[in-house]
């Protein structure tokens, strides 16, 4: 496969810089426990999860739009979907609460465009807290970003 860039890439990694960039969210997740899916070196998420593996931030992509007359003659609009996934050690809801606002902090302060010029904007969809299972003692938090990406015509369909 070759290295080309790509809107849905660029766009998912910029998510993911935008949390792990951010230090309030950052002195709540270890470094290790920032999963990034686009890393060359990602291979399979972690079997059984130990405490040390917690709390943990996971973007995954999720639902893809094309609307068949969106954009205009010179612009192509679409729009990705991409899951978080907070988790945490504890059934204890009040971390979890303090990475959810830290997640959603990042995002205000990432701006918009995410720094993108081929993002227009992006919504955080609703999302459901919920413990992973009922042998686990964990806390699961999930919502989506909806990240409108508008390219020239000409750009994609000399791709």
């Amino acid at each position: 496969m070759s290295n080309t860039w790509d809107p849905i890439t660029a766009a998912h990694q910029a998510i993911f810089a935008a949390f792990e960039n951010f230090s309030p969210l950052t002195a709540l997740v270890p470094v290790g426990n920032f999963i990034d899916t686009t890393n060359p070196q990602f291979q399979q998420f972690k079997p059984d999860a130990t405490a040390a593996d917690t709390p943990e931030l996971t973007v995954l992509q999720d639902q893809f739009t094309l609307p068949p007359f969106g954009g205009n003659s010179t612009t192509v609009q679409f729009s990705q979907s991409y899951r978080v996934l907070l988790r945490t050690d504890t059934l204890q809801i009040v971390p979890l609460n303090q990475l959810k606002y830290q997640a959603l902090a990042a995002l205000v302060s990432a701006g918009p465009t995410l720094g993108l010029a081929c993002i227009k904007s992006f919504d955080v969809l609703p999302g459901k807290d919920s413990a992973e299972s009922q042998q686990s003692q964990r806390w699961i938090a999930v919502f989506t970003i909806n990240v409108h990406l508008y390219l020239p015509r000409q750009q994609v369909a000399g791709s």
